[in-house]
């Protein structure tokens, strides 16, 4: 079992689809807000943030995998959708 130290030094992958049809539906733009989200949270030491080349749900597009989970039909409206994820993740735990 995971100690507490350990689970706060692990760096979580958060992977954006830039395949074709995920960068015609907006995932560059997705990729930036996420990019300042995290530096405004201070969470580069928690959450690395990396491009897929496709992560095979072209039309749940656009599509972001956070370790295990995947969040489909991700867009500039419904971005607040991973931000929770991530706040709930990093930041509503370390309050505990």
């Amino acid at each position: 079992m995971e100690s507490e130290k350990d689970l706060k030094n692990e760096k979580f992958v958060v992977s954006i689809c830039f395949g074709s049809s995920c960068h015609l539906k907006g995932s560059y733009s997705i990729a930036e807000r996420l990019k300042e989200f995290i530096e405004k949270n201070k969470l580069e030491n928690s959450v690395e943030l990396k491009g897929s080349l496709c992560l095979g749900m072209c039309v749940n597009g656009v599509n972001i995998l956070i370790d295990d989970k995947l969040l489909s039909n991700i867009n500039c409206e419904n971005i607040e959708v991973v931000y929770e994820y991530l706040r709930n993740k990093f930041i509503n735990e370390g309050d505990k």
